[in-house]
């Protein structure tokens, strides 16, 4: 993102310097109309000094006239061609966050199916710990009954049993 910003300054400051040789086209131009005129009067007036002057000034315009039409059109091209790859930039920007959000997205989803997991794998084990109590309570209990019938038989015969020596006493 920072290289883009840097790079958007730079496509910015290729506008500004564009706007520039423009002016200097322009400024250039006017010159070159004002040293036309300055050499038709020397040459009418057949002065050969004003005339080789101005001559040689028309000259000097007309060429950096050339010169800076040429910089304009390839100032163009280039400005074009850095607005494309600057655009071309910002996509990709975009394209990496969003790719970065998508891998957040699927590293979410994972981190809480691992927690879901454990839970859910930590509610079985929980449940098989409450099974295994609940078996052992129930042995427990199956076991205390089964002392307590075995208590109560013994007690019932041995109520029988003394109720049989009583009678074989009496």
């Amino acid at each position: 993102e920072k290289q883009t910003e840097e790079t958007g300054k730079l496509l910015q400051r290729q506008g500004q310097l564009k706007k520039e040789l423009g002016l200097q086209l322009t400024q250039t131009g006017e010159m070159l109309e004002k040293r036309e005129a300055q050499l038709t009067l020397a040459q009418a007036t057949d002065e050969a000094e004003l005339v080789a002057f101005a001559q040689d000034e028309v000259t000097a315009y007309t060429a950096r006239k050339q010169a800076l039409l040429t910089s304009i059109d390839a100032a163009n091209s280039e400005y074009f061609a850095l607005e494309r790859k600057f655009e071309t930039m910002k996509h990709k920007i975009k394209d990496m966050k969003l790719r970065q959000l998508q891998l957040m997205s699927k590293e979410n989803a994972t981190r809480a199916h691992y927690e879901m997991d454990k839970v859910i794998q930590n509610n079985e084990q929980t449940s098989e710990s409450v099974n295994e109590l609940h078996d052992y309570i129930e042995n427990l209990a199956t076991n205390i009954d089964h002392q307590y019938e075995v208590t109560t038989f013994e007690a019932r015969l041995a109520q029988l049993e003394k109720g049989k020596t009583s009678e074989s006493v009496k």
